[in-house]
């Protein structure tokens, strides 16, 4: 015999027309249940929710895919619903700020020192694969 059935038999035992009794095993089927559920969470996930639903009372729906226009009429058919999605992206990336001055000028910022190429030359490491001008480390050392 299962532990939570032992369970419930003392408890319809003690059950009796007045409402303690009635709360008493209304208590013991959600512990039951609950105790379900902490040894389903590791081994059934699904039926786990599953039975939370059931104690919660709550249903979770899946969404049917309708695409609704903006007054709110739903579209049907292929190519309606791919001018809805596009009309929605330029909706959302819709940008009404105005322009900012773009700085024209090509500033390209203080000179490159001697000094910086030569310690950034010694910082890297021998061995390694070469980027998209094949050049190695050992050859630029030279």
């Amino acid at each position: 015999m299962h532990p939570s059935d032992e369970l419930l038999l003392t408890f319809s035992s003690s059950l009796r027309s007045n409402e303690a009794g009635v709360y008493m095993f209304v208590d013991c089927i959600y512990d039951m249940k609950c105790k379900e559920i902490e040894q389903q969470r590791k081994h059934a996930p699904q039926t786990m929710y599953r039975n939370i639903e059931e104690i919660t009372g709550k249903r979770t729906f899946l969404s049917t895919g309708c695409i609704k226009a903006m007054n709110g009429d739903i579209i049907i058919g292929k190519e309606k619903t791919l001018e809805r999605w596009a009309e929605y992206i330029r909706e959302l990336f819709k940008d009404d700020r105005r322009d900012h001055n773009i700085m024209k000028n090509n500033f390209a910022g203080p000179p490159i020192m001697k000094e910086e190429v030569e310690t950034a030359i010694k910082k890297m490491k021998h061995g390694k694969a070469t980027g998209p001008d094949n050049i190695s480390v050992e050859l630029i050392e030279l």
